[in-house]
C-alpha cells in the first residue's frame, strides 16, 4: 500500500528546504528500518509551508513478529533464572540458548496500521532536528509542544485512498486527508482523493510541492522571459535554491537597474541583489557583461504589473544608493591607509591582533628559501595588504566581498594585477569545490595564511571535536594539502608531510613566530599532532 503523511506549519525557511528534503528520507527510511517493515519508493516533498513525506509499504496485520529478549548466562544460578522468568510471565520451555545466554522468544501481531503509523510519525518528529526549532502553545492540552521548525497547524495521513485519522501526541491535533491550497491564492481546504493524487492534487491549486520541479519551473520560465530581451540568467544555485524556498508556484518579474548604478563592479551589483533582495542578475547574451536587468520572484499574478515591478526598482534603487556612496569612498582611500586598523583588531584571543598575524607571515617569508618562481616583493606587499579591505565600508556593509573588494580596489589604485588577484584569492579555498589560487604569490599567501591559523589553534589545545569545528579547521587542513599539491607538482600522491623536509621548514618557520611560549604543548607533540592531523585528511581525500 502506499502511504501519505505531511506535516503542514507555518513557513518554513527557504534556506533549510532543500537540506529537509533530503534529511528527511533519511530519518524515515531509519525508522523504518529499526521497525523491521518493508518499504519502497520513499521521496519527500517540501515547500513553503508543508513537508510531506510518501512510500510505498509492505504490511500484514496478521503477521507474527518474533523479537529475543536475553536473559542472564546459562551458568548463572537457578535463582536468577527464576527472577528473569517471572519477570517475564514466561516458563523455562519459552527460553533458547544462545551465545552462552539464555533468550526468551517473544511472539505478537503486528500494532494496527494506525498505531504503527503514528509511532512512526511521532518519531519522524523527534528525530527531524531542524537547525533552529520552537515551541508554541497548545490550547487544548495547554501546554508547550513538542520542537518543530514552526508551530504545526495540520498533518495529513493517508493509506491509498483511506484518510486515517490518529492523535499525533505534542500537537493537538488528529491526522486526516486534507491539507490547504495557496496561502496568498485561495487559502481554502482540499481533500487528496488518494496517496497518488497528492503532487496533481496540490499543483492545480497552485502549489508545486518537489523542490526540484519547482526549481526548474523557475529556471525555464526565467529564460523564456529572459530571452525575448537578449537576456542570459546568470546561475547561482545556492540563491535558485532559496527563491525556491520563498514560493509554491513562481511567479516571475523581470526590472530594471538604473543606469547610474552600472558603474559599480558587478560582484557588488549582483551581492546586493542577491543578499538583500533576493533578485536573479543577468549578462547581456552578445556581450557577456552584467546586464541592467533583474528577476524577482512573486507568489501571484499581480493586477498591476507596472505598479509592482517600479516597487521592486525602488527598493533596489535604496540599496544601491548606500553601495555606490560606499563605493565612492572606498575607492580613492589608499589599503595602505587602512592597515594601521590591523593592531586594534583580534583576530582571535588566543592567536594576537591581525598585524600580529601579518608579522608572522612576513618573517616566515623572509626566512624561507624555497619560495621559487615567486616576486617576493610583490608577496609582502600582498601580505601587507591582504587584510586591508575588511575596513572598507563596502565589505563592512557586505561581509561577503572580502577579498574582491580588494582585488577591486587594488587595481584602481594601480597595485599589480599580481598583488590585487592575490588578495582575492588568498581566501581560497573555501570549500572542496572552490578552486585554489590561480597563481604563485596567491598560493604562498594562502598557505602561510592558513597554516598559521591551524598552528595557532593547535598550540593553544583549540581542535575540532567529533562533528564540532566552529573554527572550519578541517576545512582550511583539506586547503592546505590542495595548495601545497598545487605549490610542488612533484609531491608524490603517497605523500607524508612529516617526512617532506620543504613542508617542515615552513612549519617550523610559522612555528617560530609565534609566541609558542605561551602555547599548551611542546613543540615536538605540537608538530606531531599536526602531521598526523593533515596526514589523515590527506588519506581521506
Amino acid at each position: 500500500m502506499n502511504i501519505l503523511f505531511e506535516i503542514f506549519s507555518e513557513e518554513i525557511p527557504a534556506r533549510m528546504q532543500k537540506w529537509a528534503e533530503q534529511e528527511s528520507v533519511k530519518i524515515l527510511q531509519k525508522i523504518l528500518t529499526e521497525a523491521n517493515l518493508k518499504y519502497a519508493d520513499c521521496v519527500s516533498f517540501v515547500a513553503t509551508q508543508r513537508l510531506a513525506l510518501k512510500f510505498t509499504l509492505s504490511y500484514d496485520a496478521d503477521e507474527i513478529i518474533e523479537t529475543e529478549k536475553r536473559g542472564p548466562k546459562t551458568s548463572a544460578d537457578d535463582s536468577i533464572l527464576e527472577r528473569f522468568l517471572t519477570a517475564q510471565k514466561a516458563k523455562i520451555s519459552d527460553l533458547i540458548e544462545k551465545d552462552g545466554y539464555w533468550l526468551l522468544v517473544l511472539k505478537s501481531k503486528r500494532p494496527s496500521l494506525e498505531a504503527m503509523l503514528t509511532s512512526v510519525i511521532d518519531q519522524f518528529l523527534d528525530q527531524m532536528r531542524w537547525p533552529k526549532s520552537m515551541r508554541w502553545h497548545l490550547p487544548h492540552s495547554n501546554c508547550s509542544s513538542r520542537l518543530w521548525i514552526r508551530p504545526i497547524r495540520s498533518i495529513l495521513l493517508m493509506a491509498d485512498n483511506n484518510p486515517l485519522q490518529v492523535t499525533i501526541p505534542g500537537t493537538d491535533l488528529t491526522t486526516n486527508n486534507t491539507t490547504f491550497s495557496h496561502r496568498f491564492i485561495d487559502h481554502k481546504i482540499i481533500q487528496i482523493p488518494h496517496v497518488n493524487d497528492y503532487e496533481k492534487t496540490l499543483e492545480k491549486n497552485h502549489i508545486i510541492v518537489p523542490f526540484q520541479k519547482r526549481k526548474e519551473y523557475i529556471i525555464k520560465d526565467i529564460q523564456q522571459k529572459a530571452a525575448t530581451q537578449n537576456l542570459q540568467i546568470i546561475e547561482d544555485h545556492e540563491l535558485l535554491d532559496e527563491v525556491t524556498g520563498l514560493v509554491d508556484v513562481p511567479i516571475v518579474l523581470i526590472g530594471e537597474i538604473g543606469e547610474k548604478f552600472m558603474v559599480l563592479p558587478s560582484e557588488v551589483l549582483t551581492t546586493s541583489m542577491k543578499v538583500h533582495q533576493k533578485y536573479i542578475a543577468f549578462m547581456d547574451s552578445k556581450t557577456h557583461k552584467l546586464a541592467p536587468y533583474f528577476c524577482a520572484m512573486l507568489h501571484q499574478t499581480p493586477i498591476k504589473p507596472s505598479i509592482v515591478k517600479h516597487g521592486f526598482e525602488k527598493v533596489l534603487t535604496a540599496r544601491l544608493t548606500d553601495a555606490l556612496f560606499f563605493f565612492n569612498n572606498d575607492k580613492d582611500t589608499p589599503l595602505k591607509n587602512l592597515t594601521f586598523k590591523f593592531q586594534s583588531y583580534i583576530f582571535h584571543e588566543k592567536l594576537g591582533s591581525l598585524q600580529d598575524k601579518v608579522d608572522r607571515i612576513l618573517k616566515s617569508i623572509d626566512e624561507l628559501d624555497i619560495i621559487q618562481d615567486t616576486n617576493i616583493s610583490h608577496l609582502k606587499r600582498a601580505t601587507l595588504l591582504c587584510k586591508a579591505d575588511l575596513f572598507t565600508q563596502m565589505v563592512n556593509e557586505f561581509p561577503e566581498l572580502q577579498g574582491k573588494m580588494g582585488e577591486i580596489y587594488a587595481l584602481h589604485q594601480n597595485e599589480h594585477p599580481d598583488i590585487a588577484l592575490a588578495l582575492k584569492e588568498h581566501y581560497q579555498p573555501l570549500g572542496p569545490s572552490q578552486n585554489i589560487p590561480s597563481q604563485k604569490i596567491g598560493l604562498w599567501l594562502a598557505l602561510l595564511d592558513k597554516l598559521d591559523s591551524v598552528i595557532g589553534f593547535f598550540g593553544h589545545n583549540i581542535k575540532p571535536t567529533g562533528s564540532k569545528d566552529p573554527l572550519a579547521i578541517r576545512r582550511t587542513t583539506l586547503g592546505i594539502i590542495r595548495i601545497w599539491k598545487a605549490l610542488f607538482e612533484d609531491t608524490l600522491e603517497s605523500w607524508a608531510p612529516q617526512n617532506d623536509q620543504r613542508f617542515i621548514k615552513v612549519v617550523d618557520s610559522i612555528y617560530k613566530n609565534h609566541n609558542h611560549e605561551n602555547f599548551d604543548e611542546q613543540k615536538e607533540a605540537l608538530l606531531q599532532y599536526l602531521f598526523d592531523y593533515i596526514q589523515k585528511r590527506y588519506e581521506g581525500i
